[in-house]
């Protein structure tokens, strides 16, 4: 992206500077709680928040952009879904628990 910097490049408005910034500041926010989400739980437990995204990627795309989801983008999201649930069902009926106490015995 260097190369085509320096035919194309336009300097931000104030507004466009500081939506910028609000990203960058509130991606960072983001990254950080995520981080330490995983290292205070199981991946068991935040993995379905995880794949949530998904969804929420797809209905943005509807709503925000003309972009509507073909049908390798639907069957892919299903697939990774069931799985993941399906992971989920599978430990419970082999008798893992879900070590919920890993929250009193670390720090953030």
């Amino acid at each position: 992206m260097t190369t085509t910097l320096f035919f194309n490049f336009q300097i931000p408005s104030f507004n466009q500077f500081l939506l910028l910034f609000c990203m960058g500041f509130m991606g960072g926010i983001a990254q950080i709680l995520a981080t330490n989400a995983y290292k205070i739980s199981d991946v068991s437990i935040l993995s379905p928040i995880d794949y949530s995204s998904i969804l929420l990627a797809i209905t943005f795309g509807i709503i925000f952009f003309p972009a509507y989801p073909d049908i390798y983008v639907i069957f892919g999201s299903i697939v990774i879904v069931i799985s993941t649930y399906y992971i989920i069902y599978r430990e419970i009926e082999t008798g893992q628990k879900i070590n919920l106490n890993k929250i009193n015995t670390r720090q953030i």
